[in-house]
């Protein structure tokens, strides 16, 4: 059944490149890899969420670590986000290092966001805001 999911977590945008670095031929193969294997992956799971740019949508593919995670989250939708630290860049990019090669710290963002998961998840990584709630 559909309901609100609010999730918080560090999320690391991944390539094509990224994906073949490590041994898998394609997204729908990593894709597959997390989906059935979320237990055995630490926090991990990967996320398509609809992104629109230029009036486009795109596809953009996430590594993410799950920090928090609430179905039947008490809120509407919404999104936030903000780039890292660097001590908190350092931090996760040993925790991201374990599932990716050539991790770019810079690229980490820390995203909250709750959307109704009767539909697709907005792409919040793209968008930049002032909250700053410590990880």
């Amino acid at each position: 059944m559909s309901d609100y999911v609010r999730y918080k977590e560090i999320m690391y945008p991944i390539t094509e490149e990224d994906i073949k670095k490590i041994g898998f031929n394609d997204f729908e193969d990593y894709w597959d890899t997390f989906s059935w294997n979320y237990e055995e992956n630490d926090n991990f799971e990967v996320q398509r969420p609809i992104a629109k740019v230029n009036g486009e949508y795109v596809d953009n593919y996430y590594l993410c670590y799950i920090l928090k995670y609430e179905y039947g989250a008490n809120c509407d939708d919404f999104g936030r986000s903000r780039p890292l630290t660097t001590a908190e860049q350092e931090k996760y990019k040993e925790i991201f290092s374990k599932k990716l090669k050539d991790v770019d710290p810079s690229k980490f963002r820390l995203v909250d966001f709750c959307y109704y998961n009767g539909c697709d998840a907005p792409d919040y990584y793209l968008e930049e805001d002032d909250f700053n709630n410590e990880v």
